[in-house]
C-alpha cells in the first residue's frame, strides 16, 4: 500500500509527515527475513528520499538503519541493494545529514555493496560513489572515511567502471573532497589516489567534470 502511495510524488512529503516511514522501519524489523518486505521498504525509502525536504525526518527517524540493515540482510538481492544504496544516496544529499550517515554506518553499507555480489552493477556503483562523494563534503567525515578505506573502494569502483563518466566522476569528486583535510592525505597518497587520478584523468581528457575534480585533488 505504501509503496503504491508513494509512487505519486504529491504523496511523499505528507507519507513521511504522517509517519509512514516509521511504519516502514517496523515493518522491515519485523520481517527481517523476508525479501520481498526489505524490498518494499527500501524501495519506498528510497521514493520518499528523493523529495529533499524529507531526508531530515527520514535520517532523524532512522530510515537509514533499516535500509542498512535490509542490504545487509539480503546482500545477495540486486534489487534490495540497489534500492538500498540510491535511498542512501539521497539521503546523503542533505548536508546536515552527513555526519549522522556516517556515524551510523551508512559509508560502510554503500562500500560493501559496491564490493559484494554486485560490483559489476553500473547502479551500485554509481550511487555508492554518490553517496560518498555527498558525505565527503563534511570535513568531520574525512578522517573516519579514509579510516575506513572509502577512497580503496571508490577508485576500485571507478576502474571497474572506468567507461562510465557519471561513476568516475563521483569517485573523482570524493577524492577531491578527502583531500581538502591535511590529516588525510598521506594515507591518500600511499594508497594511490594520485596515479588514480592520473589515469583517470588521461582516461576521459574530454569530461571537464573529471578533469576539474582530479585537478583538485591536493596530496
Amino acid at each position: 500500500m505504501l509503496l503504491s502511495l508513494s509512487v505519486c510524488p504529491d504523496n511523499c512529503v505528507p507519507l513521511v509527515r504522517d509517519g509512514a516511514h516509521v511504519a516502514l522501519k517496523a515493518a522491515a524489523r519485523n520481517h527481517r527475513s523476508d525479501e520481498v518486505v526489505a524490498w518494499s521498504a527500501c524501495v519506498t525509502l528510497r521514493t520518499m528520499s528523493l523529495h529533499y525536504e524529507n531526508t531530515a525526518a527520514l535520517v532523524r527517524d532512522g530510515a537509514h538503519t533499516a535500509v542498512i540493515t535490509a542490504a545487509q540482510d539480503h546482500s545477495g538481492s540486486l534489487r534490495v541493494v540497489r534500492a538500498a544504496t540510491i535511498a542512501l544516496r539521497n539521503l546523503a544529499l542533505a548536508p546536515g545529514n552527513a555526519v549522522p550517515l556516517v556515524i551510523g554506518g551508512a559509508h560502510t553499507a554503500v562500500m560493501a555493496a559496491m564490493r559484494g555480489y554486485f560490483s559489476g552493477d553500473m547502479e551500485v556503483a554509481w550511487a555508492a560513489c554518490s553517496a560518498l562523494r555527498f558525505l565527503s563534503f563534511a570535513a568531520d567525515n574525512a578522517v573516519p572515511l579514509v579510516r575506513d578505506r572509502a577512497h580503496t573502494a571508490v577508485m576500485a569502483a571507478a576502474r571497474a567502471h572506468i567507461d562510465e563518466v557519471l561513476v568516475v566522476r563521483a569517485a573523482c569528486g570524493t577524492l577531491a573532497n578527502l583531500s581538502r583535510t591535511a590529516d588525510c592525505r598521506a594515507g591518500l597518497a600511499r594508497d594511490g589516489v594520485g596515479k588514480f587520478v592520473v589515469f583517470a584523468s588521461e582516461r576521459h581528457r574530454a569530461d571537464a567534470t573529471v578533469k576539474d575534480y582530479c585537478r583538485r585533488v591536493v596530496l
